[in-house]
């Protein structure tokens, strides 16, 4: 679990920083979100996600703080009405998560 959080935040970290700026996180974000439609709920709500999780305000996302922002957002997808919950044919939004995430 914890290598494929890594894996997604070094493609993430294109110039191997070893931080995501806003904008590889927005990216990547918006293309996660081109692939599990139930993401995009959080596409127009990213720089308040980044900036709430960017905990000591140095403008750049750490590991740390990128595993707390998805688990932030996990919390939430979880927290959805059943029916909102239901992805079409491909399973619930858990099992898409997981494909997200892992």
């Amino acid at each position: 679990m914890i290598t494929k959080i890594e894996d997604i935040f070094s493609q993430a970290d294109v110039n191997n920083s070893g931080a995501l700026s806003f904008n590889e996180f927005k990216e990547t974000m918006i293309k996660e979100s081109n692939r599990y439609k139930q993401l995009e709920t959080f596409v127009d709500k990213l720089d308040d996600l980044f900036q709430r999780n960017d905990s000591n305000k140095d403008g750049v996302l750490q590991k740390e703080e990128f595993n707390n922002l998805l688990k932030e957002v996990d919390a939430k997808l979880t927290s959805l009405p059943p029916t909102a919950q239901r992805a079409s044919q491909q399973g619930t939004k858990n099992q898409i998560l997981i494909q997200f995430f892992f």
